[in-house]
């Protein structure tokens, strides 16, 4: 029904994925499987999920529980990196992945490859101001929105959660002030600044006395 109907009104996926089965002459779209899309300035997310076999009296094409190899097409041409594994996937709008179920995969199409993050950070009181700009590899391109995970670590190394957070980077610029406790352990603490899309993390360094 679903491809009478797109042939019908004309109408072409934004994101295609076709599995191609050994000795079988054509491929066939990923079944029991859905995809959801969320732009952020300039820049595309996409999710792929597959069902996993929940029920006994699920259709049978529901119960394969083998991974599935295909090919990903999306509608047009763009930076993708693969979110959950941090992988820069190249300029193009082609791709191969392996799909299993209950695993969700996570594609990010940004206009731009992103080189990394500068990061400063200056003491404000008791506190640190932490100022960081996502660079593109093209000094020419604008930088759209991203979203940055923060995390702290102590003198000790060990990650302090209550202190952890996700910025929005407004046009690729954040500053977020982060502040420690007053009765914060001395000596070197990390910051980590990892951008979602790219997996691309760098740290600073704020030394508390």
């Amino acid at each position: 029904v679903g491809d009478f109907l797109a042939e019908v009104s004309g109408l072409a996926p934004e994101v295609d994925i076709q599995v191609e089965v050994r000795g079988a002459e054509e491929s066939h779209r990923l079944q029991a499987s859905e995809v959801r899309r969320f732009t952020l300035g300039a820049g595309e997310y996409v999710g792929v999920l597959r069902h996993p076999k929940l029920r006994p009296d699920d259709s049978i094409w529901m119960a394969d529980q083998r991974p599935k190899p295909a090919w990903v097409t999306f509608a047009r041409e763009a930076h993708i990196y693969d979110m959950r594994r941090g992988m820069y996937r190249g300029f193009t709008n082609h791709i191969e992945d392996v799909f299993y179920p209950g695993r969700a995969e996570l594609y990010a199409l940004l206009p731009y490859e992103v080189a990394g993050i500068i990061l400063t950070a200056a003491r404000d009181g008791q506190a640190f101001v932490i100022q960081g700009t996502i660079e593109p590899q093209d000094d020419t391109a604008t930088p759209t929105d991203h979203v940055v995970h923060l995390r702290v670590r102590d003198p000790q190394g060990r990650d302090r959660p209550e202190l952890a957070r996700n910025v929005l980077a407004k046009d690729g610029r954040f500053e977020e002030r982060v502040f420690m406790g007053y009765n914060a352990s001395s000596g070197p603490w990390t910051l980590s600044a990892r951008d979602a899309a790219t997996g691309i993390e760098r740290e600073a360094f704020l030394p508390v006395r």
